[in-house]
């Protein structure tokens, strides 16, 4: 029998936040060395006395880094609900973000001994190139606005269409051969 765990991420009366993820990430390592099937997370939004996590993708990425065999998966199934999703694939977009978060690490871009180092250089380069042709936020706004307010509402919009054309290319790959091109291109060595 294989047993998984979905976590809320509630936070006891008086406790950090900090304390929380701490505690929900070493629960999560301990589910990894015992051989749990998945760590299941859930989204909510404006629950705070109900669960901390209105971005399960950022805390699973987290997951990921500190466990080995473990599955992550986000729980959770809306349609029963009358709820649609739709999902906006946005290119590169101007905004302050790489900047902001150059500034922030420039310790660790100073540090010979980051063993990330040439992987935040060669990102940077990427992110020189690719903002460049970046796309206004207001491009972004009305794509968005576009999706809330359709009769009928597409599952995913691309902004650019550029993307559209790049999604159906890459759909038409094998998953490994996808994987190996995105290491190519933004760098990345295999493990």
């Amino acid at each position: 029998m294989i047993l998984d765990i979905f976590s809320e991420l509630q936070k006891a009366v008086g406790m950090e936040e900090p304390r929380l993820y701490a505690e929900a990430l070493e629960q999560a390592k301990l589910a990894d060395e015992l051989g749990y099937g998945c760590w299941w997370s859930v989204e909510h939004h404006c629950t705070a006395d109900f669960s901390y996590c209105s971005t399960p993708d950022m805390f699973l990425t987290m997951v990921s880094q500190h466990t080995e065999r473990i599955r992550l998966g986000t729980a959770g199934t809306l349609a029963p609900f009358g709820i649609h999703v739709a999902l906006i694939v946005p290119g590169f977009v101007d905004t302050e973000t790489f900047d902001n978060s150059r500034a922030a690490s420039v310790h660790l871009r100073e540090d010979a001994a980051n063993p990330y180092l040439k992987m935040m250089i060669d990102l940077d380069e990427f992110a020189a190139t690719q903002t460049k042709n970046a796309l206004p936020p207001e491009v972004i706004g009305r794509v968005v606005v576009r999706a809330a307010t359709e009769r009928r509402p597409r599952m995913r919009y691309y902004a650019p269409f550029s993307g559209r054309l790049q999604d159906g290319f890459l759909g038409l790959l094998p998953e490994s051969w996808v994987h190996r091109l995105l290491l190519r291109i933004y760098k990345i060595e295999a493990r």
